[in-house]
């Protein structure tokens, strides 16, 4: 088999957030915040990677339809810098030296080079040599170089000699401007450097004259170097290349030359020339001031307040440089000194698996401090933003002060008024101009090199920096052979969606677009056949409605993909095909980690199956082994056995009365309905020493035999018991925080010498026994109800209906079958109620001894939290106490102390006063700024994720300085996961907008959200209100579900015009359907969703 990964020297621009500009995200689906992330202790523990049939029509299309090249190489490379400007040479004045080292990009090295120049010659059906087109080529990208240094220093002259034409005029009122004679700053400096300078007095000033006669001999050095160039490329191309050069080749190379080398030599040169307009236009702006004859109170008000100025827009143009750095992988230069060496035996480790896994622990413990050290900058950033900000608005609330009240000779007239609004504008049209060739400059040098604005750089050699705070693969094996550009993809995690992979497929395949656009619509039909089937509506409607609905499908998605969205993912196709062959080639292992953040881990298949063939070793006490699907024994077989099974206990209890004939009809499976059993998978995950360890992971119990009367029991108890327990659960994070707020701070009942206490409980759902579940719920019940009947069934029905459940916990792990014998799975939510129950049994004793000394208590899930003011002598005997009433393998860790952590919370008791905030643990191993894992539609989700992080924060935090360096970290783990600042900005607006109406119209004009400390509380209060509004849509949308009158709808995206489809949909709906009188009485709500089909973990992530 043939080497297949391709080299691919394409100019793609990832860090243009096409989908952002074309508003993917900008729905009104923002009321889902309040439901969606209202449980976020489990919002990521759902389901894992349940059979999606509709993802599978296109994933073997798209496999057959990707070509690749046969070669390995990078896929991209980049042109790199040198921050110093060549000095020029004293002997001869020339303006630099000449380099005769080729380019970067021009060597054999750099591929695309040869890409394209083979390209042309097989057109041309010439004999060419591609080295003697090299040496045209680098005589070419000479000569351009030698342009734009003519040209900055062309601006020098103007600036000299006053003849400067600025871009736009000055509105001061005075059409005759006198010409000004303004050397630049550089010439100066360079005229220092090399002795060609009068100066005359001690402060350095330079001869004006001198000036002007060394920038002429600079630029006649360029003219000189210019027909030197010119003259030697016209002599190689009579020379070596006449009669056979044509002019497509010629022009080729100019085009390439532009594109890789000059696009990116030529910003520093208009960034230079800006530097120059600005300050030129500065000092007329200073003469004509000059000439209104101020005095010395109006030229001091006039500085001062330009002063503050600049360093105001200065200070938000740094902040916003700093936050680009982080979008486009380019920290600040002092970074590269940041370093932690790691120990020199590393390398001499023969183990090549043992010295990779420590190479990579050691990478990311310098990526953590980085990530630590970039959050300072940007708080030093926006603190001197703010500081500045405060300054201005003092100082120009003087002058309007001074304007009203003072005296005539203190107050500026009009005229200064209009000059000093012309100086604003200046500064402010200078520093955009920098903003926007700075990010031009990142986004066309991605290898994380720098831009220097003041000295000079060539572009000949390769100073690489692997700086970055953007969350690494985990990588556990050297056997791989990935390139730069592969990790980086991989980097993005496995949530990443390469865009239109399936819109493409019109151009790859036979398959038509219109043929793509019904796969993609045939869950919605599937999904409404069966909801008209259930509810029946007026045929004509239905039809009327699924007419409209398809027409409205194909005008929402039947249309082209700009063409660099086009590139960009043709481009990702080819690159995903590479990794793919790579992986299944080296024998490697793609998955994502367990701990359910956006991060993939590559290890070694062998090494992996170890692993989890010696859990299931050591899980013997958890699972029985049944029998193993083969020729003889087919998974039906099986199925057939565990529905008779359960065919027969029901038989069981309906003779005994216990239930009735309709409920055992409504329990058996008829033979139509799809049945399989859950299948067993593993997710890797890192331990306390960095190892790697897995965790077992169950696909969906949607189908299993025991689904229909889970859910039935789940329905009926759950009530129950969040009636009793509603005092001692946590809901979440924020449940706890406003329970814990209202105890301190409220009920006044922290004390200075209150401690905190948290516990966790470990090994549940591999130890606890089924025995205990059955026994603690039997007490629940016996206790619930006077009557011992729940609905249509006794307690001791369901308890016989819940052991039924417990004896068929089958499922599937390569091709054998099992049966859990203790623990219970976790995303069977019934299973995850016993539990509940079992745990609120557990801490009666503890409720009722810490409601008589008035502690504070709650439990969320596995972990609690309480108040503590007796002796610490006392607890460990109360822990002993509860650490009998477990089942032997079942432990309790606990924690103690004035300062604690919870549910990633950070509590504190500061001298009776409490404080909070959100906790990211600087110890933990864990990579910062890590998105969360979700499937289905991850770029939405993440936007409603970084609206309900920055509610969490709010929530959370005490104080506004945690609040303000949570929100930090929130726009930093967005930016540094391929999120452009635009969206950061945008999003953040809209949290603001919502939460924080203060000041709204002030804001508007200023363009920016004020928040303060003093203003921080009432934020927290709008907060606060919001998810107690939550909560009652929440309680709607669940009891919608428990009746069955939500009904999700869904259909596969990828491209197209989602927002305007579901709002048509949902007009549609309002007034076709539920204007049916049949229709209406059933009080169905429907939500449309969208998935996105091919994520990188659905194609790359592999089962073994």
């Amino acid at each position: 088999m043939t080497d297949q990964n391709p080299t691919i020297q394409r100019t793609i621009d990832r860090f243009d957030d096409i989908f952002h500009r074309y508003g993917d995200d900008n729905d009104d689906e923002d009321e889902n915040i309040r439901t969606q992330f209202a449980n976020s202790i489990s919002l990521f523990d759902s389901d894992d990677e349940n059979n999606h049939n509709d993802y599978n029509m296109f994933i073997d299309t798209i496999d057959d339809s990707i070509a690749v090249s046969e070669q390995q190489e990078h896929l991209s490379q980049t042109l790199s810098l040198l921050s110093m400007f060549a000095e020029d040479q004293e002997d001869n004045e020339k303006p630099m030296e000449e380099i005769e080292l080729i380019p970067k990009y021009l060597t054999k090295n750099y591929k695309a080079f040869d890409e394209m120049i083979s390209s042309l010659i097989r057109k041309s059906s010439t004999l060419i040599n591609i080295e003697s087109l090299r040496d045209i080529a680098f005589l070419i990208h000479q000569i351009e170089s030698v342009k734009l240094d003519r040209l900055l220093w062309t601006i020098y002259l103007q600036s000299g000699t006053g003849e400067l034409k600025l871009k736009r005029t000055m509105r001061t009122g005075n059409s005759n401007l006198k010409k000004i004679f303004f050397c630049p700053e550089e010439v100066k400096q360079k005229m220092f450097t090399h002795g060609h300078t009068s100066a005359t007095d001690p402060n350095g000033n330079l001869d004006h004259d001198a000036c002007i006669v060394f920038v002429n001999r600079i630029l006649e050095n360029f003219q000189n170097q210019l027909l030197d160039y010119q003259s030697k490329l016209e002599q190689m191309k009579q020379e070596k290349f006449k009669y056979i050069l044509t002019n497509e080749i010629e022009q080729g190379i100019e085009k390439f030359i532009q594109q890789y080398g000059m696009s990116i030599y030529k910003i520093p040169i208009e960034s230079l020339i800006s530097i120059v307009e600005y300050d030129y236009k500065d000092r007329l702006i200073e003469f004509e001031f000059e000439n209104e004859n101020p005095n010395e109170f109006q030229k001091e008000i006039f500085n001062n307040i330009f002063r503050v100025k600049s360093q105001k827009e200065i200070s938000k143009f740094e902040a916003a440089i700093l936050k680009q750095r982080l979008a486009h992988n380019h920290l600040p230069k002092a970074f590269q000194s940041l370093d932690i060496p790691s120990p020199l035996s590393l390398k001499t480790i023969q183990d090549d698996n043992i010295r990779q896994h420590l190479q990579d622990r050691a990478e990311k413990v310098l990526q953590r401090t980085k990530c630590h050290m970039i959050l300072v900058y940007l708080a030093v950033a926006e603190t001197k933003m703010n500081e500045y900000r405060i300054n201005y608005d003092k100082l120009m609330s003087e002058l309007q002060l001074n304007q009203k009240s003072g005296s005539i000779h203190q107050k500026l007239n009009e005229k200064m008024f209009n000059l000093m609004e012309e100086r604003f504008k200046n500064i402010n049209e200078h520093l955009i101009r920098l903003y926007r060739l700075k990010i031009c400059f990142f986004r066309q040098c991605s290898n994380g090199q720098e831009l220097d604005l003041v000295h000079r750089w060539s572009i000949i050699t390769e100073n690489k920096s692997n700086l970055t705070c953007s969350p690494s693969l985990i990588q556990h094996t050297n056997r791989y052979h990935l390139t730069d550009e592969q990790r980086n993809f991989l980097n993005r995690g496995p949530t990443y969606v390469p865009p239109c992979q399936i819109h493409i497929l019109s151009k790859s395949s036979l398959t038509t677009l219109a043929e793509i656009l019904t796969k993609k619509m045939a869950p919605l039909r599937r999904d409404l056949t069966a909801l008209f089937t259930k509810y029946p509506v007026d045929l004509s409607r239905r039809i009327n409605f699924e007419k409209e609905i398809q027409q409205l499908f194909h005008e929402s998605f039947l249309q082209p993909i700009p063409r660099a969205l086009e590139e960009r993912a043709l481009y990702e196709q080819q690159l995903l095909k590479s990794i793919k062959y790579q992986l299944e080639k080296n024998h490697l292992i793609l998955r994502r980690t367990a701990n359910h953040q956006n991060m993939y881990y590559l290890g070694q298949i062998d090494e992996f199956q170890q692993k989890t063939m010696d859990y299931m070793q050591h899980s013997t006490a958890t699972y029985e082994f049944i029998g193993t699907i083969d020729d003889f024994n087919s998974e039906q077989f099986y199925l057939e056995k565990i529905l008779q099974s359960i065919d027969s206990d029901l038989k069981s209890l309906l003779q005994r009365k216990l239930i009735s004939k309709d409920l055992q009809i409504k329990f058996i499976i008829k033979q139509s309905t799809k049945i399989q059993l859950p299948n067993l998978d593993f997710l890797p995950d890192l331990n306390q020493n960095d190892s790697i360890i897995v965790q077992p992971r169950l696909s969906s119990f949607q189908w299993s035999p025991i689904a229909l009367i889970a859910n039935y029991l789940e329905q009926l108890v759950k009530p129950y018991f969040e009636n009793c327990s509603q005092s001692t659960i946590f809901l979440d994070e924020n449940d706890f925080i406003k329970k814990l707020d209202y105890y301190c701070i409220q009920q006044g009942l922290l004390q200075r010498t209150t401690y905190f206490v948290t516990f966790k409980i470990l090994n549940l759902s591999t130890d606890l026994k089924h025995s205990t579940l059955l026994r603690t719920l039997n007490q629940f019940l016996i206790n619930r109800s006077m009557t011992g009947r729940y609905g249509k069934l006794s307690s001791e029905t369901i308890e016989e209906l819940t052991a039924l459940i417990l004896r068929n916990l089958f499922f599937i792990y390569k091709n054998k079958i099992y049966r859990y014998i203790k623990g219970y799975p976790l995303n069977l939510s019934y299973l995850e109620l016993l539990m509940n129950i079992y745990l609120y049994d557990w801490q009666l004793t503890l409720v009722r001894e810490f409601r008589l000394r008035d502690l504070f208590y709650g439990r969320c899930q596995q972990s609690g939290f309480f108040t503590w003011r007796e002796s610490l002598d006392l607890l460990p005997v109360l822990f002993e106490k509860v650490q009998k009433s477990f089942d032997s393998n079942i432990k309790l860790i606990t924690c103690t102390g004035s300062n604690v952590q919870f549910l990633e919370i950070s509590i504190e008791n500061r001298q009776g006063s409490l404080y909070t905030r959100i906790s990211h643990d600087q110890h933990s191993r864990q990579q910062p700024f890590l998105l969360p894992y979700t499937k289905d539609h991850p770029r939405l989700i993440h936007r409603q994720w970084f609206q309900w992080s920055l509610i969490r924060a709010g929530l959370l935090c005490s104080s506004f300085e945690d609040f303000e360096e949570e929100r930090r970290y929130i726009e930093a783990t967005f930016l540094v996961n391929g999120y452009s600042l635009d969206f950061v900005e945008y999003h953040l607006r809209e949290f603001y907008d919502k939460f924080y109406p203060i000041q709204q119209q002030q804001q508007q004009q200023q363009k920016q959200i004020i928040l303060t400390k003093l203003t921080f509380p009432r934020l927290r209060r709008e907060l606060f209100r919001f998810i107690e509004q939550g909560k009652i849509q929440l309680a709607n949308k669940l009891q919608l579900k428990r009746t069955h009158k939500l009904i999700h709808l869904h259909y596969l995206f990828d491209w197209g015009s989602r927002c305007q489809f579901s709002r048509k949909f949902y007009e549609l709906w309002s007034s076709m359907i539920e204007q049916d009188p049949q229709f209406k009485k059933y009080a169905i709500k429907i939500q449309l969703q969208t998935k996105h089909c091919y994520s990188s973990n659905t194609f790359l992530a592999q089962s073994i």
